[in-house]
């Protein structure tokens, strides 16, 4: 799922690992919360960049928010991801206007669930009570480092389990959820069940 950025919207920027702070988006234009300098205009630099900002992550530690509030809409999706991109450049090549665009635009570090649930059968008018995801360290926090490029998961509190209680009625349109995740491997088992009810009967699938 494509997701863009918004007003308001906030991203930590590195140059040759060194933190240049909070940059926010105001009408179109990244601007720097505090003043920031190129450290010279003839050599190329790196530069690398996280989203959503927090202060507390540094260039070898960025970890994801916890991942256990989310709601399943589209709209509150962004409060969970976690995005990364980096570009080397020069002042004189890039005018000195960082883009990350292109092979060098953010990317997504975590994974994407999304479930569709069709309104035929039983589900036609039934109230979805529960939806409930689990797998060894499906919502744990990831953590990640510009120092070595590499992800790891924070396993001091692992998070094998997630339940939406959304107590949604059909009334005969298909409703998706959306639930952001830590990487899994592809033959990794996840186990989904969803408990709804109808005017007759409550059910597990």
């Amino acid at each position: 799922k494509n997701l863009t950025f918004s007003q308001a919207d906030t991203i930590c920027l590195f140059m040759d690992g060194k933190k240049l702070g909070k940059w926010s988006l105001n009408s179109s234009i990244w601007s720097p919360k505090e003043s920031s300098i190129w450290s010279d205009t003839i050599n190329t630099h790196l530069f690398k960049s996280f989203y959503p900002f927090n202060d507390r992550c540094t260039f070898d530690s960025i970890y994801s928010s916890s991942l256990a509030n989310q709601d399943g809409t589209l709209d509150n999706l962004k409060k969970f991801d976690l995005l990364i991109a980096s570009k080397s450049t020069s002042y004189s090549e890039s005018k000195g206007i960082v883009s990350f665009t292109g092979d060098d635009a953010f990317k997504h570090l975590l994974s994407l669930i999304r479930i569709n649930i069709v309104a035929n059968g039983e589900f036609t008018n039934a109230t979805i009570d529960s939806i409930k995801l689990s797998s060894t360290r499906l919502f744990s926090r990831l953590i990640y480092s510009f120092d070595s490029n590499i992800s790891s998961i924070d396993t001091s509190n692992d998070v094998n389990e997630f339940i939406l209680s959304p107590a949604h009625n059909m009334g005969g349109i298909s409703k998706e959820y959306y639930i952001i995740t830590t990487p899994k491997a592809t033959d990794a088992e996840i186990k989904l069940s969803i408990t709804y009810s109808t005017t007759l009967v409550n059910k597990v699938e």
